[in-house]
């Protein structure tokens, strides 16, 4: 994979990874509903898609918790991208962090992560999405994030550490592609929007390259 161009303007809603300084359980994952569902929101129309699919979010979280994949705080809901032309996409947004994916910040680069997170780890968490949960006609498309732990095993191998992060923005024909099997997650992603914070450094785009 290599650094893309920026992305076309879109406004990213997502902060940078927090830093944790105590080997405790993350503060950052939702354990209900209410902490995974983004509830306030400054644009009418994101707050529309909110109480419009309030319930499908909910169904969406279900999913994920009978999977034990936990989901982001505040990681479910809607985001909106801007394109260069001032033309606006929303698309909902789904962001997820696997209980057991971390990675030894002595013994892995920040290239070595994120490659093992796209080429594995989207693919298999993703498919707890369902067709359904696109099939809106004001959905434009999934930002769907990934986030993983850096930490120093041999101090504390299951907790602390810092969050890095990676969010896809797939168009949702591309998504529904996947989800009926009809296409590949690598497939899919190369015509998506990657950006990717790591180290703690502010996010950047990424391209995904053969």
């Amino acid at each position: 994979m290599k650094k893309g161009p920026t992305m076309k303007g879109c406004l990213l809603g997502f902060v940078l990874a927090l830093s944790f300084v105590s080997c405790a359980p993350s503060p950052n994952i939702a354990y209900t509903h209410k902490d995974a569902i983004k509830g306030k929101y400054e644009e009418p129309k994101l707050a529309g898609l909110h109480q419009k699919y309030k319930a499908s979010l909910q169904d969406i979280f279900g999913r994920y918790h009978q999977a034990a994949v936990a989901i982001y705080r505040e990681g479910l809901g809607f985001t909106k991208l801007t394109d260069r032309d001032g033309q606006s996409f929303y698309y909902l947004m789904v962001l997820v962090k696997p209980s057991d994916l971390a990675f030894d910040r002595a013994t892995t680069t920040t290239e070595q992560r994120l490659s093992a997170v796209l080429t594995r780890h989207f693919d298999t968490n993703l498919r707890y999405m369902t067709v359904r949960d696109l099939e809106k006609d004001d959905i434009d498309g999934l930002a769907f994030g990934v986030y993983w732990a850096v930490r120093d095993f041999n101090e504390c191998p299951k907790y602390g550490g810092y969050l890095e992060y990676a969010v896809a923005y797939i168009k949702k024909a591309d998504v529904i592609s996947f989800l009926d099997k009809t296409a590949s997650f690598s497939e899919i992603a190369k015509d998506a929007e990657i950006v990717t914070s790591q180290s703690l450094k502010h996010p950047v785009p990424v391209r995904l390259v053969d």
